[in-house]
């Protein structure tokens, strides 16, 4: 006769955690499948994950829930218990050489030396039997060390044994031992984790990838405040071989979706694998969500909040580079607890500062990481003190609590960043807005409808990982690609994120937004750019870049294109984004070239046109084409926008105007119309 264990459920109560697990999921993509362990299919330690929360469990017995099965349909009843595998082997297979005698001497020396089972072992219980089968049964564990381990990750072995009698016991022989993936955290993951949430389809979820390292980073720690420091310190160590902060972009942030309140956390966990991710380039922005979401899932309570605005530090190491430099801040984010105040402590991960009792000068005395480190004021050698350079008009480095937030793990939707009031007006302030943010456009104007991006091809230039991007109402359409040079002497790897605008003044003030996600203060707007072989030329209506071109940010018509560096060899930006931005731009030779054919795709519906008019653009009804197409409107004198699922067009001055519009699907077949109105 044998007995079979065919499922445990570890997390058995989704409603609760105070005598079992909580909700987890493995990833983005994937959920954990209740039961946790299933006979067959669960064959390693991960593939059984159950994490547990320190203060839920309190001094509460853990219980799981488990199923069997036996061979002899005439048994009504058996006991059953499991032994730690590590100090009880099985008796048979690969513990058969083990004798009890043997077995009692070695287990003091096995429990110094083995990693501690943190469930210790399954008390024995009787199990009711119908025709051979149970239902799923209620254990209690024993010798539980949950509270004396704080924070861990371990793989625990559990031999199963069953008994007819209470006192001889048999081991399984299927499927026996079991083995099981546990973590443990000092409380309920925090937000933007969502632990109580039982829907298998919640992407905020606890992951298992990040319990693996987050587990790890903080392991030992039995408070909040320890284990968020010990992860900070684990995340600036990154800088010594997988992350590098983006001095080529700027300050530009890889890990956080551009003007979101998005943590692309799946890429980072590649990244950590020692895949590409989104590549080896971070900023504080990206250092302070992961500080705070590492931290958070192991119980703790931290936010990332910005201070500010425009201000000169003393000497710092980024993460990754050894040299200590002074630079120039648009803002700084850190994790931070409670109300992320001057008072209250802070996380940073994205650099160290000089921690003796004269920051200015370099080399640094006493290299600091600012871990618990209230910010304070100028004066108070706290971390302000430290961070931000003395001058005559005061400080610039302020907490702005109104900032606060915990970014969404993962990209669902993309939700857009509320932007201060004080980042706004620093940025109209540097960045000079008023001068372009109705710059003269191109001589023909450019409104760009429903685009296929995803078609553009560069000279020189393969894309791959290619990606369109969910995002709320009132934040552009996202598509992001990914670039690598043809030439295999060419080992650069460029990032384009492009957003399709409602109009070109919509374009203008987000290209401002955008500038405001890049911490330092190196871009510069520039009208002309030198590209190989050709006089200086034009890209954009508008755009700005970085020292020596490494990253470009323009507009053109209502499209705003941010271009940068993620690989392992730096290139120059600019013949790739004058391509294109020729893509963009270019209007198709209708009149000299065959394969061009006229067609109604739209009506203005109006009886007068006025100067500044918002006048209807009628789509033909019903649609003429069958497929999906991109639209490109040019006109003279006036500009094409969208507004409430409905396309305008608005005159900008009296007389004969034409507006021509061009639909073209993804095989370039094109279509075109001429249409043209009399304002008075």
């Amino acid at each position: 006769m044998d007995v079979i264990l065919e499922a445990i459920k570890f997390n058995h109560d989704p409603n609760s955690a105070t005598r079992d697990a909580f909700n987890i999921r493995r990833n983005e993509t994937e959920p954990v499948t209740l039961p946790e362990w299933r006979r067959g299919i669960s064959i390693t330690p991960e593939d059984s994950p159950a994490a547990y929360a320190r203060d839920e469990i309190a001094q509460n017995a853990i219980t799981i829930r488990a199923k069997f099965t036996c061979t002899d349909k005439t048994v009504t009843k058996v006991s059953v218990r499991a032994l730690d595998g590590r100090l009880n082997p099985l008796r048979s297979g690969h513990g058969g050489r083990f004798s009890r005698f043997a077995l009692k001497l070695l287990r003091p020396f096995l429990r110094r030396v083995l990693s501690v089972n943190v469930l210790g072992k399954v008390l024995m219980t009787d199990v009711p039997l119908t025709q051979g089968q149970s239902e799923f049964v209620e254990f209690k564990l024993k010798d539980v060390t949950i509270s004396k381990a704080g924070v861990s990750v371990s793989d625990i072995i559990w031999c199963w044994q069953f008994s007819l009698d209470s006192h001889k016991w048999t081991d399984f022989a299927t499927s026996n031992p079991t083995q099981h993936r546990i973590y443990t955290v000092l409380k309920m993951p925090t937000r933007p984790w969502q632990p109580n949430s039982s829907d298998s389809s919640n992407t905020q979820q606890p992951w298992t990838e990040v319990l693996d390292y987050a587990c790890h980073w903080a392991a030992s720690s039995q408070l909040p405040d320890e284990a968020a420091t010990r992860v900070t310190r684990k995340v600036y160590e990154l800088g010594a071989t997988i992350l590098e902060y983006d001095g080529p972009g700027s300050g530009s942030s890889h890990y956080t979706f551009p003007d979101t309140i998005n943590f692309d956390c799946s890429r980072f966990l590649e990244r950590l694998r020692g895949e590409e991710g989104n590549g080896k380039f971070v900023n504080c922005t990206d250092c302070a969500t992961v500080v705070s979401s590492f931290s958070n899932i192991v119980g703790c309570d931290l936010w990332q909040s910005e201070m500010g605005y425009n201000f000169v530090t003393n000497p710092i190491q980024k993460i990754g580079p050894p040299s200590w430099i002074p630079d120039q801040f648009l803002f700084h984010d850190v994790a931070w607890n409670d109300g992320c105040t001057k008072n209250d402590p802070l996380f940073d991960a994205c650099l160290r500062v000089d921690g003796d009792s004269d920051p200015t000068q370099q080399p640094p005395a006493r290299p600091l990481l600012a871990v618990n480190l209230r910010l304070g004021g100028p004066t108070e050698m706290q971390y302000h003190f430290r961070l931000a350079a003395p001058t005559p008009q005061g400080a610039r480095c302020a907490a702005n609590p109104t900032t606060r937030l915990r970014r969404i793990i993962g990209a669902p939707v993309l939700i857009t960043r509320i932007i201060s009031r004080e980042l706004r007006n620093a940025l109209l302030e540097l960045y000079d807005f008023k001068t372009w943010e109705n710059v003269e456009r191109a001589e023909q104007h450019l409104f760009i409808h429903k685009h296929l991006l995803s078609s553009t091809k560069i000279p020189g230039w393969q894309p791959f990982r290619i990606r369109w991007l969910k995002t709320e109402d009132g934040l552009p359409a996202a598509l992001e690609s990914f670039w690598r040079g043809v030439k295999k002497t060419n080992r650069a790897v460029l990032r384009v994120n492009a957003y399709k605008c409602n109009s070109a003044a919509a374009a203008s003030a987000f290209l401002l937004r955008l500038l405001g996600g890049i911490q330092l203060t190196h871009m510069k707007r520039q009208e002309h750019f030198t590209i190989e072989d050709q006089q200086a030329v034009p890209i954009g209506d508008v755009a700005f870049a970085g020292p020596q071109e490494m990253i470009l940010l323009f507009a053109r018509g209502n499209f705003v294109i941010l271009i940068r560096n993620v690989g392992p060899e730096l290139a120059g930006v600019s013949e790739f984004a004058h391509q294109f931005d020729i893509n963009l731009q270019v209007k198709p030779d209708y009149q000299n070239s065959r394969g061009f054919y006229k067609i109604d795709l739209f009506s203005l519906c109006a009886d007068e046109f006025h100067v500044n008019d918002e006048v209807p653009l009628k789509a033909a009804v019903p649609n003429p084409l069958d497929r999906e197409v991109s639209y490109k409107f040019f006109s003279s004198c006036g500009q094409v926008s969208f507004q409430n699922d409905q396309l305008f067009y608005r005159p900008a001055s009296i007389g004969l105007q034409e507006l021509t519009v061009f639909a073209v699907d993804v095989n370039d077949t094109t279509w075109f119309q001429e249409l043209s109105l009399l304002v008075t």
